[in-house]
């Protein structure tokens, strides 16, 4: 999604497009949401970061409000890389495999650093043994 945008904007330079890291929402949220307001053309509210004193006000009643239980807590900085918290160790370095570049572009801490050098050291072994047996199978 992060790329298709990219390419969006760089295809219509004049098109709004604004990016946001969610750590920098969980980090800095006033200052954060601030200036997401100003690039929508909101005025900041102070009390916008008070849905969650009460989600059936800023929410509705809504069963799948059940399914988003964080909605009734503040914002936390304790959520930073919860991403990872749930998925077993080989999921994270297969993920961190496939969007490596962009995590560190966006500077998202990396776990198993060691297994990922070794990940990404196996491609080209297993891309030359897979040449090799071609080779010796024509």
């Amino acid at each position: 999604m992060v790329n298709a945008g990219r390419a969006f904007h760089a295809a219509n330079p004049d098109a709004n497009y604004y990016e946001m890291r969610f750590e920098d929402l969980l980090e800095a949220p006033e200052d954060t949401l601030k200036k997401l307001c100003d690039f929508i053309g909101v005025k900041y509210e102070g009390n916008m970061l008070d849905y969650h004193k009460d989600t059936e006000k800023s929410f509705g009643k809504n069963e799948r409000l059940k399914d988003h239980a964080l909605l009734k807590s503040p914002v936390n900085s304790k959520r930073i890389n919860a991403w990872s918290k749930g998925m077993s160790n080989s999921d994270v370095i297969k993920f961190q495999a496939i969007a490596g570049k962009l995590l560190h572009e966006y500077r998202y801490e990396q776990q198993n650093s060691n297994n990922m050098l070794s990940l990404s050291g196996l491609v080209p072994r297993l891309w030359d043994k897979y040449q090799d047996l071609k080779e010796r199978f024509k």
